[in-house]
């Protein structure tokens, strides 16, 4: 169910809507938001309808609401089976280093190029590119903050040719330079050593 599928309910006479009959101290996080959305709903209806509507939105995501009006559940369609994603992430994770050319992923799990790049971003949400230098970067983070090697040789070990191709696939994940971060994620380190 859409929200323009919702009819608009004219203000009526009886009791106001009582958000504590919708369960207490739930445990399911989902809940718990709903319930919350329900509250902020409930405050925004009689002042700022944008405001109301905004809300009804949130609440059908938080519960799963698509377009559709049957409420049958449909598995995801598509991606890589969990045996694929287990043996693809110990593989690339195996051998951060080496080349990691498409066919050979692909051959590794038993899919064609094309089928196996659509399928691996449907699973991971990015590229198998992207996420062979995600996981470079991961390490880096690691060794950074395990050793006092130069980054030079941190870029080598983790299948970066140098030292600017990490800095640049760092800078344009993490939004600092490696050195930067390094810095930063040492100094809590060394104020407690003093």
């Amino acid at each position: 169910m859409t929200f323009d599928e919702i009819q608009p309910v004219e203000p009526a006479d009886d009791a106001p809507l009582d958000v504590r009959d919708f369960g207490s101290l739930e445990p399911d996080p989902k809940v718990r938001e709903a319930r919350r959305v329900l509250r902020e709903l409930q405050a925004a209806l009689p002042a700022d309808q944008v405001t109301a509507r905004g809300h009804v939105e949130r609440l059908a995501r938080i519960l799963g609401a698509s377009g559709r009006t049957s409420l049958s559940y449909e598995p995801p369609r598509g991606g890589l089976a969990p045996w694929q994603e287990r043996c693809l992430r110990e593989r690339i994770a195996a051998d951060l280093c080496a080349p990691h050319p498409l066919p050979e992923l692909a051959a590794l799990v038993r899919l064609s190029t094309g089928h196996f790049t659509r399928a691996f971003r449907q699973s991971f949400g990015v590229s198998p590119h992207t996420f062979i230098i995600d996981q470079r970067v991961n390490a880096a983070k690691r060794l950074m903050l395990e050793s006092e090697a130069p980054l030079a040789e941190i870029a080598l070990s983790c299948g970066m040719s140098d030292q600017s191709h990490l800095t640049r696939h760092f800078t344009r994940r993490v939004g600092m330079s490696p050195a930067a971060w390094r810095r930063q994620q040492m100094a809590p380190i060394t104020a407690q050593a003093a």
